[in-house]
């Protein structure tokens, strides 16, 4: 789930209420882009919620996250972390590069000039919402390889917790041949990360479920 502006519904309840509505079933995965932490974030540094508002934000979501994780929620906080140099490299090399303007807006340009400000509303929100329950995991993204295979390793150990992940082998089963005497059948061996995990979405136990929350 992409974040986005909230409609007329949404602008009447609680900030947290679309989130709670988009939730995911026991045994599904759902990936937030931005999520809750934009009341502590763009809505803090453009003023688009008053201070007493964005101020009282972290503990909301602290008690928010605590509540699915007792729940039997597998959360993991993803944020991936670039540096301005590097930030202001992608910039240029979309501007020039027809195939990637959509990657680039006005808007991106105008929030790097207020680059500072959301580098001190980060060092707030790492501080105020990394719990034992739902701890940050910062990744370094300057660059892109790196950070993919380190967010999915992240992932797999956040999700994996008593799932088993391993490769798995059947049972060698027996099958009649033409003259009537039966042979072992090869036994077979599942692609490994897939057959635990894949099971695991089939016969999810009570109340499991799980998302990423990447920033």
């Amino acid at each position: 789930m992409a974040d986005r502006t909230a409609d007329p519904e949404e602008q009447g309840r609680h900030y947290l209420w679309r989130f709670w509505q988009r939730l995911p079933l026991p045994g599904q995965i759902v990936i937030f882009d931005r999520s809750w932490y934009g009341r502590v974030l763009v809505e803090r540094v453009e003023a688009l919620a008053r201070p007493k508002e964005w101020r009282r934000a972290y503990d909301e979501i602290n008690a928010f996250e605590k509540m699915l994780v007792d729940d039997g929620v597998r959360l993991v906080k993803l944020f991936m972390h670039i540096s301005g140099e590097e930030q202001l490299r992608r910039f240029r090399e979309r501007i020039v590069t027809p195939a990637k303007h959509w990657k680039i807006s006005a808007d991106d340009i105008r929030n790097r000039a207020r680059r500072a400000e959301y580098l001190d509303a980060l060092g707030d929100m790492f501080a105020l919402t990394s719990t034992e329950a739902a701890p940050w995991h910062v990744v370094p993204a300057e660059f892109k390889w790196f950070a993919r295979v380190a967010m999915a390793r992240t992932v797999v150990r956040g999700l994996g917790k008593g799932v088993a992940l391993g490769a798995t082998r059947s049972r060698p089963r027996s099958r009649q041949s033409r003259s009537g005497t039966s042979r072992p059948q090869r036994a077979g061996c599942a692609q490994p990360g897939n057959a635990g995990a894949n099971d695991t979405l089939r016969k999810p136990q009570a109340n499991s479920r799980s998302f990423s929350s990447p920033s």
